[in-house]
């Protein structure tokens, strides 16, 4: 009997890599009972409590019944991250109304790179090039872009053919869903810019 209850909880891991297209985050689910004072307070959670995933200490449970962790191996040149911020089951789709805090340049990954591949890791930062977010109820709201245009150093809005420039801290605070992210190595217009506008400060 003690032989089987040792082997019924015994375990086994394994490793693979997998490629990826893009890398899907969980945003935190929003409180579920709110008070008088907060009835009107829209959630915030930093980027950090969404690349929770990808740290090899936080598990998910799989359909499967196992847990799986997981590490980035490699930091491609060009990155796009998914926020999970819609849900859908039989009846309606939900909508995570939690705003995702980000920085527009300088978003460091190598604490999530598995330490085995951080000497293979030159560069862990990145600056954003593009933020798709979704505004409105589910499956009534429109979606809107913010795209940096690097020769006129400028953030834009875009929506379908409207197009007007918009300040950069507006993005970090927008309902966003989709990013595209360029290794700070290779932006190098932006670096440029940065320079010069030290130079004449």
């Amino acid at each position: 009997a003690a032989a089987a209850a040792a082997a019924a909880t015994e375990f086994t891991s394994s490793t693979r890599r997998v490629p990826f297209l893009y890398l899907t985050l969980s945003i935190p689910p929003p409180p579920l009972f709110k008070d008088s004072h907060e009835a009107n307070v829209i959630p915030k959670q930093p980027i950090a409590a969404c690349l929770t995933r990808f740290d090899g200490r936080t598990s998910r449970l799989l359909t499967t019944g196992q847990r799986q962790t997981m590490r980035l191996t490699r930091l491609p040149p060009y990155l796009i991250l998914h926020l999970e911020r819609f849900t859908k089951n039989k009846w309606f789709v939900e909508k995570n109304p939690t705003i995702v805090n980000f920085p527009i340049t300088g978003l460091d990954l190598r604490e999530y790179v598995a330490d085995e591949c951080h000497a293979d890791v030159r560069e862990s930062r990145y600056n954003l090039l593009a933020n798709i977010r979704h505004d409105g109820k589910p499956n009534e709201g429109t979606h809107r872009v913010h795209v940096y245009h690097a020769a006129a150093r400028q953030w834009f809005d875009v929506e379908d053919l409207n197009v007007e420039p918009c300040i950069s801290q507006l993005i970090p605070v927008s309902e966003s869903y989709v990013s595209v992210w360029v290794r700070a190595d290779l932006d190098t217009h932006r670096d440029a810019a940065s320079a010069a506008a030290a130079a004449t400060a």
